[in-house]
């Protein structure tokens, strides 16, 4: 199990097993399907920062945001939180850095929900 110093592990998969009732079949589909998503979204986030589209921003935001709630609330999750709020009030100025910030971020994510599936 992967460990963030500061806040534990990155992911407590008996947690999440047990938001899903124990169904790892239901489960493994879940991180296969967030595998997927996740790598669209944030160049889909730079892309609607460099067309100044604030809605688009929000919406791949809480995707994200909503796609990584099932696994964690950690740094990833709060950092899309804070570009969905960046989009919804069009502060698209601040958005690079926060995704930025969010490509670090998600990476141990990533990198745990990649080690679940080759278990």
């Amino acid at each position: 199990m992967q460990i963030n110093e500061t806040e534990g592990p990155i992911i407590d998969w008996a947690d999440v097993l047990e938001s899903v009732q124990g169904d790892q079949k239901l489960l493994r589909m879940m991180v296969e399907a967030a595998l997927e998503e996740i790598p669209t979204l944030i160049p889909a986030m730079h892309d609607a920062t460099a067309r100044q589209d604030a809605m688009a921003l929000r919406l791949n935001a809480h995707t994200l945001k909503s796609s990584l709630s099932y696994f964690t609330q950690g740094a990833a999750y709060q950092k899309a939180f804070e570009l969905e709020m960046l989009g919804q009030e069009k502060r698209l100025a601040d958005a690079e850095g926060a995704l930025a910030i969010l490509e670090g971020d998600i990476c141990p994510v990533v990198q745990a929900m990649q080690s679940y599936l080759e278990a």
